[in-house]
């Protein structure tokens, strides 16, 4: 028997129950300002999708690390880390604290792009100069 694929839906990956206890999770781990903010779904959203991401090995690591939560300090904390670090990036990933705090990846993005394409265009170049240069054949020896 096959199982069916972890794409699709929203949110697949996570259960009703996971789902709550993510949010419950969140409420804990991320600033307080995300209920006031209305960003403790995407978070739950970004997480579920973290997971659909993850190796089947490292999902299940997450998964039950985020089941074992209701553990409180009692899980390991090599269960608990993982979900409080998803967590953490779900919430600063979200683009209302991007705004909130300057954060403008774009921006330093094409500001770093430029300044590599300055430096290593010419030998990006003459490596693909290489690449498609016709390469001399070993003499055939009969």
């Amino acid at each position: 028997m096959t199982r069916p694929a972890l794409g699709g839906g929203r949110h697949r990956t996570l259960s009703p129950r996971r789902r709550g206890l993510v949010r419950r999770v969140a409420r804990q781990v991320c600033p307080s300002d995300v209920d006031a903010l209305g960003l403790l779904d995407p978070v739950v959203d970004h997480v579920a999708a973290t997971a659909r991401s993850m190796s089947p090995l490292a999902r299940r690591g997450l998964l039950l690390g985020i089941d074992l939560t209701v553990l409180g300090s009692r899980a390991p904390e090599q269960l608990r880390r993982p979900v409080r670090d998803v967590l953490v990036v779900a919430y600063f990933d979200q683009p209302e604290v991007r705004r909130r705090l300057g954060y403008d990846p774009d921006a330093w993005t094409a500001e770093a792009a430029g300044r590599w394409r300055a430096e290593w265009s010419g030998a990006i170049e003459a490596h693909r100069q290489l690449l498609v240069a016709p390469q001399p054949r070993p003499p055939l020896d009969r």
